[in-house]
């Protein structure tokens, strides 16, 4: 130590540092302050490592208070003579104004000196300070220069920065090469939002099988953490079934991650999945969060489905007039489906009111927009005049890109207006082709038409049932009681009872008489359905009401014999004659004798011969006989042999044993005169066919 303080007085900056070392070491507050003394010497000698053992011990304040600002006056020197760490000291002193009044420009001064010996911090904080204009001005392309350098040695996100500031400054359709060399260096180094650009560009590229891996691997490292494209384009390679790797149950589990995170897509197709009514997905409620949150960011078919599920009550209570703020939003952005249904709301007055107006512009903004659906009820108001004015043109023309759409209803509106020749010349054959698409597209109505059309052609029946049993099975009411008939005659197709019955009974039950009868007669005999009395008296009893004829007669015929129902002479009456106006020789017959034996009446001859007369002329020998008796016994005063004659005589010829013997045994009582004008009068009508005939003289 001696030798030491005698070498002091020889001045050397060499000798003060060696003393400031051992002082320090030594560790005494003395000693320490005697080493300072020494490394100040050093230091402003001009020695380097002086200076930064000084500096440091003015920072941790060894000789007393910190004192930062003394200790930047070394680090300055040390700075200056190129010391790499005293420039990055210097330069976070600056930028932080700790001791030292803050000075963005010296930090800038500093960390560029730093920079240049190639600090990799040292550029990524100076790349920073560019790039905010932080004691600088603000310069993209000197920010690029040192995030590259910085990215060379791997520092932190530099190689991230550099891709963005590459992409920022040229975005061409195919990516620069330095800015995917850098995308590169960021996914490699796992940089989460890199490895996502840089694994989508990746799939972009191509379909190779080295090219979809690289992909996958970049992909699960920005999936993993969180960032929703990268689970998105993760999912739709785990989707696809040619790749080795496909997992579909992981891919759904990223896409709902995805759309968890805001990825619009991924919300579409979460919807898809949880809207899929025949899957074991399908969750109404969770396509409806789906829906709603992509319908957020403004996805126009977002928002068309959220209007779908709230005016039809998919995933709660219908709310129309939501539902219809959603279609118009969807609308508005050009989406001709939203269009279309917002045509359809105005039309209908459903969430806002009714607007035939409102509804021409948006079936017309849908049409123009090439949506097939708004083409009909375009052409339907524009043929009638609603929402704009008439033109038959117009309605026309767009009744034939209805139609040429394949739009069931447009065609059949096609065929009535060919038929008719409405603003077209009148064309059965162009008329009957339109008719024949819309059967073959399924609408009902055409299919009863065109059945109607093949049968008066004399097609082949098996081709008109085709179409007729076609329009039955969609429940077309016209349709129900032909249908029925061709399977019960096997008329075109096979006879098949059960079919006929249950096609007759759907008829009977909306109200159609004939097929009223059918169905009691079905239920009667048991032919296609189990026999039921009492159900065939229910359809024969509304037959009745329609007044068929036959219904009429056997509902009669029933009460007047007690057949299933309650005795009722006068009702029975009431329908027997009912079923007689309408021809129906039978019940003629039976009012007659209803009339002459007072049951269900007073006895009344006069009228009982009246019905009787009706029956005789339609060939019934009892009512032909019953006259006879009738003018023998004189009832009602009409005896008379010569009518009486003639009757038996007519009943007789026509096979009545009854006849012939009441005949024979009047035939003793009369004169041969008589007998013979008896005759003679029998021949005369039989050969009028029963029709006027002569009654008794009056």
């Amino acid at each position: 130590m001696l030798h030491y303080q005698r070498a002091e007085e020889s001045g050397r900056a060499d000798i003060f540092l060696r003393l400031g070392r051992l002082l320090f070491m030594r560790g005494g507050r003395d000693d320490r302050q005697a080493a300072g003394n020494y490394y100040r010497q050093a230091a402003e000698a001009g020695l380097l490592e002086a200076q930064l053992r000084y500096a440091a011990i003015l920072e941790a304040g060894e000789l007393g208070l910190p004192d930062i600002r003394r200790a930047a006056v070394y680090l300055t020197m040390a700075a200056k003579a190129g010391d790499l760490s005293a420039q990055k000291k210097l330069a976070a002193l600056y930028a932080g104004g700790d001791g030292l009044a803050r000075d963005a420009e010296a930090a800038v001064k500093w960390l560029s000196a730093a920079a240049e010996q190639g600090d990799g911090p040292a550029q990524y904080e100076l790349a920073q300070a560019y790039l905010s204009g932080t004691g600088t001005a603000v310069d993209s392309q000197l920010a690029l220069k040192w995030f590259e350098a910085a990215a060379q040695q791997t520092v932190g996100d530099a190689a991230w920065r550099a891709a963005l500031l590459l992409e920022a400054e040229n975005r061409p359709e195919q990516p620069a090469v330095r800015y995917i060399k850098y995308l590169k260096m960021a996914a490699e180094n796992e940089h989460p939002q890199a490895a996502a650009l840089y694994g989508a560009f990746l799939l972009k590229r191509g379909q190779t099988a080295e090219l979809i891996t690289s992909a996958k691997f970049y992909l699960e490292i920005a999936a993993a953490s969180g960032i929703a494209q990268a689970q998105a384009d993760l999912a739709g390679l785990l989707s696809a079934p040619e790749h080795p790797f496909a997992n579909p149950e992981r891919a759904l589990y990223l896409y709902e991650q995805a759309a968890r995170g805001g990825h619009l897509e991924a919300q579409l197709i979460m919807a898809d999945v949880y809207s899929a009514e025949d899957t074991d997905a399908y969750d109404p409620l969770k396509a409806f969060f789906y829906i709603d949150a992509a319908a957020m960011q403004g996805n126009a078919r977002a928002l068309y489905q959220r209007g779908d599920y709230l005016l039809n009550a998919k995933a709660g209570p219908a709310d129309p007039r939501a539902a219809a703020l959603s279609f118009k939003d969807a609308a508005e952005k050009g989406y001709p489906a939203a269009q279309y249904m917002l045509g359809r709301l105005y039309q209908s007055g459903r969430g806002f009111a009714q607007s035939n107006s409102a509804a021409y512009r948006w079936f017309e903004a849908a049409a123009e927009n090439g949506y097939s659906d708004a083409y009909f009820p375009l052409a339907e108001m524009l043929r009638k005049g609603v929402g704009t004015q008439a033109d038959k043109q117009q309605a026309l023309d767009w009744y034939h890109a209805s139609a040429d759409a394949n739009n069931a209803d447009a065609q059949y509106q096609l065929y009535k207006s060919y038929l008719s020749g409405d603003a077209l010349a009148a064309d059965s054959r162009t008329a009957h082709s339109y008719l024949q698409r819309a059967a073959d597209n399924a609408l009902a109505d055409a299919q009863y038409d065109y059945a109607l059309v093949l049968e008066q052609q004399g097609a082949e029946r098996d081709l008109s049932a085709r179409y007729l049993i076609a329009a039955a099975q969609q429940d077309y009411p016209p349709a129900f009681a032909p249908a029925g008939q061709r399977f019960y005659d096997g008329d075109g197709v096979e006879k098949n009872l059960v079919r006929a019955a249950y096609f007759f009974i759907k008829a009977a039950d909306l109200g159609n008489g004939p097929a009223q009868l059918q169905a009691g007669h079905l239920y009667q005999t048991g032919e296609g359905v189990p026999a039921d009395r009492t159900r065939a008296l229910y359809y024969y009893a509304l037959a009745a009401e329609k007044q068929i004829t036959e219904a009429e007669f056997i509902m009669a015929e029933a009460l007047n014999n007690g057949t299933g129902i309650q005795t009722d002479f006068v009702r029975a009456l009431a329908l027997y004659e009912r079923a007689a106006t309408d021809g129906h020789i039978q019940a003629a017959f039976h009012t007659g004798e209803m009339y002459q034996t007072g049951v269900g009446t007073k006895q009344d001859a006069q009228r009982a011969v009246k019905w009787y007369l009706k029956a005789a002329a339609g060939g019934h020998m009892d009512a032909q006989v019953n006259l006879g008796v009738i003018y023998v016994t004189g009832a009602g005063s009409l005896q008379d042999f010569e009518a009486a004659h003639m009757w038996f005589n007519i009943a007789a010829s026509g096979g009545s044993l009854k006849g012939r013997d009441y005949r024979d045994r009047l035939a003793s009582r009369m004169h041969k005169n008589i007998i013979a004008s008896a005759q003679k009068k029998a021949r005369l009508c039989v050969q009028a066919a029963l029709l006027n005939c002569e009654g008794p003289a009056r």
